[in-house]
């Protein structure tokens, strides 16, 4: 009874805690890369390469074979104490009209803890509190100016274009392991099962408005609106099998996660329309589409991580690689299920305009760590990491359909710190830098060469160049408390 008593306390400082941080709760970022960010700061210092176990209770998300070699009851505090952000996508909204981002924010990472009994040393239990996304983008741009939009019309007209987006993303895991030695100690079998709760709220606005050149308020000589309102809430389950090998200096782990299970519990919401007004074109149209308290639907794909570590007397190596199976096009509301009412649309299932639609690729990741001990009780650490971008554009361009996201950059993280260790906590100190950079894209919208024959709006060409930073800064503490009797 001492020891449940324990553990209940335990685990409400954890929740405690956990809710105390999401205060801090954006950062801004690609929302399609599956590594942007990783799980204990201990791990992401080593770039993500910690299948085979660290000192901060992550191994019931990398691998939960590694839960039966941790040796005392603990709980771990990890976190990123901010990041510092710039996202710039260069002629994004037209010939020398750019789409720029920037912010500083901080978001809390893992919240774990392990519960160990002296009469079963080769069993663990875990719980974990984990927030495994947490994404941010906004950008917003007008553009005024005398244009010749109108080409029935003489002379040049006033036109003003205006583009906004913004989407935000958090995904949490709630979760629970169990781990087990076998053949003489040296071998970990591990299971995990979380519940995940996602959120995501995506807005994209366009209008244009052309006015003769006199003075205004007029009426506009044509007008053009997008408007796209998604929020979208999920609940799924997902279960990680873990296996570790451990002799010696040698250690070799292997986990599978499996597709999310979603349950139909929480809804979402659809509001899309588009008002064309244009007299000089004989174009005047309007359709609407609106979708509330609809069944969500997020997948993902399976997962199968290989990692492998070698410790010597002051130095520690650390690889990972983890492939991605694909996840086939698919809509994340389920029509049929709530409110839904449409407007001068055709009467097609499929028509993209009734839903949200997404597809990612299969992708192959790797990362590297280090590790080397400056004097017995402090380490440095390092690591490397690809960061290949998910979303499959050949299946599913977005110029073709609507796609609540606007990511397409192959991000590139290193990172490096500090850990300091004794007997009863660990505490860890360092950064993430993270780079992302495409040529070519296609443009957003174009605000820059608009005409009444495009619908206001000028053509999409391809001139962007675009480029992410983000800095962080993380901390993390594992305090161990002694076996109880």
């Amino acid at each position: 009874m001492k020891i449940i008593r324990v553990n209940i306390r335990l685990f409400k400082i954890s929740v405690i805690v956990f809710l105390f941080q999401l205060a801090f709760v954006k950062i801004g970022a690609q929302d399609v890369n599956y590594w942007l960010s990783q799980v204990g700061n201990t791990s992401a210092l080593l770039g993500g390469a910690a299948v085979n176990g660290t000192f901060d209770n992550s191994g019931i998300y990398y691998n939960p074979g590694t839960l039966a070699f941790v040796e005392n009851t603990g709980i771990s505090l990890s976190g990123n104490a901010f990041y510092f952000n710039v996202y710039n996508i260069k002629n994004g909204a037209g010939d020398g009209l750019d789409l720029k981002t920037t912010g500083l924010t901080g978001a809390p990472s893992l919240v774990s803890g392990v519960i160990k009994n002296k009469k079963h040393p080769d069993f663990s239990i875990t719980y974990a509190i984990i927030n495994t996304d947490l994404y941010s983008t906004l950008f917003t741009v007008q553009n005024n100016m005398m244009y010749d939009v109108i080409s029935s019309r003489p002379g040049e007209e006033y036109y003003l274009g205006m583009y906004k987006y913004q989407s935000r993303i958090r995904e949490d895991w709630f979760g629970f392991g169990l781990g087990q030695k076998f053949f003489d100690s040296k071998f970990g079998i591990g299971i995990s099962t979380f519940v995940t709760m996602r959120s995501q709220d995506f807005l994209e606005d366009r209008s244009a408005q052309v006015f003769d050149q006199g003075i205004l308020p007029s009426t506009p000589l044509g007008t053009h609106t997008e408007y796209e309102d998604f929020v979208f809430r999920n609940i799924g389950m997902i279960w990680k099998l873990g296996v570790n090998y451990q002799i010696q200096k040698f250690r070799v782990g292997f986990t599978i996660t499996t597709p999310k299970a979603n349950l139909s519990i929480l809804n979402g919401k659809l509001i899309r329309s588009d008002y064309i007004d244009i007299p000089s074109q004989g174009q005047l149209s309007y359709k609407s589409t609106y979708v509330n308290k609809t069944r969500t639907i997020h997948r993902t794909p399976w997962k199968f991580d290989f990692g492998a570590s070698f410790i010597r007397e002051h130095h520690s190596f650390y690889l990972r690689v983890m492939a991605a199976t694909r996840v086939k096009e698919y809509s994340m509301l389920k029509l049929g299920s709530g409110e839904e009412k449409y407007m001068n649309i055709p009467d097609d299932p499929d028509n993209p305009f009734k839903s949200m639609w997404m597809s990612n690729r299969p992708v192959v990741n790797i990362s590297m760590g280090y590790g080397f001990d400056v004097k017995e009780n402090v380490a440095l650490l390092g690591g490397l990491r690809t960061d290949f971008n998910t979303y499959d554009s050949d299946q599913y361009p977005r110029n073709e359909t609507y796609v609540a996201n606007i990511g397409n950059l192959n991000l590139y993280h290193i990172s490096a710190g500090t850990l300091w260790y004794e007997k009863k906590y660990r505490l860890t100190v360092g950064f993430t830098y993270s780079l992302g950079f495409s040529r070519g894209d296609r443009q957003l919208i174009n605000l820059t060469s608009p005409s009444d024959e495009t619908a206001l709006f000028g053509v999409n060409n391809y001139s962007t160049r675009t480029r992410f930073n983000q800095l962080g800064f993380h901390f993390g503490f594992t305090y161990l408390f002694s076996l109880i009797q």
